[in-house]
């Protein structure tokens, strides 16, 4: 609530829910003028409000309460106001919602909105996006997305079945967008009905093509990073059609990120040896930290406040804080980090190592504050769900560790044969993809 003082008098100014509450305090204003001018002001502010607030608690509201993309709401892998199970054994199967199988391949995340849960997979003779019910785990359609070209008819020979579909898909929550290996780009709505598609081209990468789309600014972004010819996409949504196209230096397997904080809003994209920013408007570069990262880089940058940070398993972890001129902070490279991307919350910064190991450090310093040894490496960026953080290691094994300088008592929770996406949070429930199945946990 906001209040302001015209004339000794008062007005309030509420959401809309408090509108007849805000309309009786015009009373007080003793005069017709001081009335006119109250209520022309007050009308003023009512509205902006309305639209602002009605704006910002469905987005917000909506993005909080499901999955809607890869890392989940804003592709930060933290995520408030919601439960999870407080334990659950993949060899008890009265812990199992539900599991479905998947007879093909993948490494993408499931994303969840509403009651629909959707994930992507594919082999040499299609790429697929599945609609699974959240509640009841009920495979409710499939759809195969392209060939949208001969190129991507060719390209599906040449990359192993999983790394075709390790894009994860994003929504809207109206229209699922689903990207894989091959290049191909679709966008469906609830019903599994294709409204658009198209091809990108051929993604010749060691590995095969592995960043997903993001939504943001009504753009949906994509980073097309190829051995050559890389480049930055923003595409509108409704159509398919380019909106800019940015040059990029090198090639990565890294997702962008949308940073957004105070008035900044920009894109953080991760490459080879760099880490740079664009703008959303029209994808142009504003400042790019030459040989930050080296190696294969398939992290994407974490950010809180006007802190970044990245990782690489050859550089370890770079911490940034972002004025006008990005400023170096500190260094850490005790812990080699190739696939899984570091966590950023509540004044730490959370690394899940090539190596096996939980990492906690003091985002200002980047001081050790705890480690935690896992049973295997990680490929899986850990995640923060209401102050405590799930770590999935490729046994299978979740670890569910208290935020904070102290990790509490370590929860160790076998989940799944193997684990190589990032698990999803939403609902009660814990959502994980597995090679050759999804597999539900409830509370």
């Amino acid at each position: 609530m906001r209040r302001n003082l015209l004339s000794g008098y008062h007005f309030e100014w509420h959401c809309p829910t408090d509108t007849i509450s805000f309309m009786r305090t015009l009373g007080t204003f003793p005069t017709g003028q001081q009335r006119r001018a109250a209520v022309r002001l007050a009308l003023l502010a009512l509205t902006a409000m309305v639209a602002g607030c009605g704006r910002t608690t469905a987005d917000d509201g909506a993005h909080a309460r499901n999955w809607p993309g890869f890392l989940g709401p804003m592709g930060r892998a933290v995520a408030t106001g919601r439960t999870v199970p407080a334990s659950w054994d993949y060899s008890n199967r009265t812990t199992v919602a539900w599991r479905i199988d998947l007879d093909k391949h993948g490494y993408s995340s499931p994303i969840v909105w509403g009651n629909r849960v959707f994930v992507t997979q594919a082999d040499q003779s299609a790429d697929e996006l599945l609609c699974v019910g959240l509640a009841s785990g009920r495979q409710l359609w499939t759809v195969p997305v392209g060939p949208y070209s001969t190129d991507a008819v060719e390209d599906r020979k040449i990359f192993s079945n999983h790394m075709r579909a390790a894009p994860t898909p994003v929504t809207d929550g109206k229209y699922i967008y689903a990207l894989f290996g091959s290049g191909e780009l679709g966008c469906f709505d609830f019903s599994g009905k294709e409204r658009w598609g198209k091809s990108l081209g051929p993604q010749a990468i060691d590995y095969g093509y592995a960043s997903s789309p993001v939504l943001c600014d009504g753009k949906l972004i994509v980073q097309l990073e190829p051995e050559e010819g890389s480049f930055l996409l923003a595409l509108d949504p409704r159509t398919g059609s380019e909106i800019w196209r940015a040059t990029r230096p090198d090639r990565s397997w890294a997702t962008p990120v949308l940073y957004q904080y105070g008035k900044r809003k920009l894109l953080l994209c991760a490459s080879m040896t760099t880490l740079s920013a664009h703008s959303l408007k029209d994808g142009r570069q504003l400042w790019v930290i030459d040989g930050c990262l080296s190696g294969e880089v398939g992290t994407s940058a974490a950010w809180e406040k006007d802190m970044v940070f990245v990782s690489s398993i050859l550089e370890g972890v770079r911490a940034y804080r972002l004025g006008d001129v990005p400023e170096p902070v500190w260094h850490w490279d005790d812990g080699p980090t190739e696939m899984a991307s570091p966590l950023a919350y509540d004044g730490r910064v959370y690394i899940v190592s090539q190596v096996g190991e939980v990492f906690c450090l003091d985002a200002a310093t980047g001081s050790v504050k705890w480690s935690v040894k896992a049973s295997d490496q990680f490929y899986a960026t850990p995640v923060c769900v209401d102050g405590r953080v799930y770590a999935a290691s490729r046994d299978g094994m979740i670890m569910s560790m208290m935020s904070g300088d102290d990790p509490g008592e370590v929860r160790r929770l076998p989940s799944a044969d193997v684990i190589e996406a990032t698990p999803a949070f939403v609902g009660g429930r814990v959502l994980i993809r597995a090679p050759n199945e999804l597999i539900c946990y409830e509370e």
